[in-house]
């Protein structure tokens, strides 16, 4: 067995589930709450993965206050019905099995508010794969802890992980590449997901993953 790669981050939405349905859905009800009527689907799929109110800054202009309030607005439709509206990739417990039978330590490193991972990842029976479940934490100032590197570190820093090359970063998006490199760590990128290979390339992924075993297979067989 590779005694190297035994730390195994996933990103949560696109990766693992994809809840890109309920997202886009609560996406476009926050927006219409701003008079904009969003109907271009590749717009709001710009808004899986990243964090929320960094997206509406960046693509709708949004100021700092109306980011955060456009989070809730999200939120609003998202806890009640868009949490549901999600499906677990297909080979993606068969690969999450067969790290977890070689002896290495999954965790689930997301911006998405963590109760919200662990309601889902419950709600598909894969929760008990993972060691560590770590999102954003929400208040009534808004969502904190969305930046993949401080989530990351929060992880390494809480497991006393000193050796990061002994640590990979599985994601779908960008963020997931740049926060894991920012966190001296290296990343696969997966083309399952709702990140394009020209945006994982770009962002520097490590490796490319067209499906979850070719996942298992790179780490199991050591071909990182």
């Amino acid at each position: 067995m590779n005694n190297k790669v035994q730390n195994i981050f996933f990103d949560f939405d696109g990766t693992l589930v994809d809840t890109g349905p309920g997202i886009l859905k609560a996406t476009h009800y926050a927006l219409l709450k701003y008079g904009i009527e969003e109907n271009d689907e590749s717009n709001l799929r710009r808004f899986v993965g990243p964090p929320l109110a960094e997206a509406f800054a960046e693509h709708y202009g949004f100021s700092s206050r109306d980011s955060v309030l456009a989070v809730l607005k999200f939120r609003e439709y998202y806890l009640e019905t868009g949490w549901t509206e999600c499906g677990i990739y297909p080979q993606v417990e068969d690969m999450l099995s067969s790290l977890r039978d070689s002896g290495r330590r999954l965790i689930i490193a997301t911006g998405k508010p963590e109760d919200l991972a662990v309601k889902i990842a419950r709600r598909f029976g894969i929760d008990h794969y993972f060691d560590v479940i770590r999102g954003a934490y929400v208040d009534e100032e808004g969502e904190h802890r969305t930046d993949k590197k401080e989530i990351i570190t929060s992880i390494t820093d809480d497991l006393n992980i000193t050796d990061f090359s002994s640590c990979i970063m599985v994601g779908d998006r960008a963020n997931d590449i740049t926060g894991a490199h920012r966190s001296g760590i290296k990343a696969i990128g997966v083309l399952w997901g709702y990140g394009s290979e020209k945006e994982l390339s770009g962002a520097g992924a490590d490796y490319s993953a067209a499906t979850p075993p070719d996942v298992s297979e790179m780490i199991i067989n050591d071909l990182l």
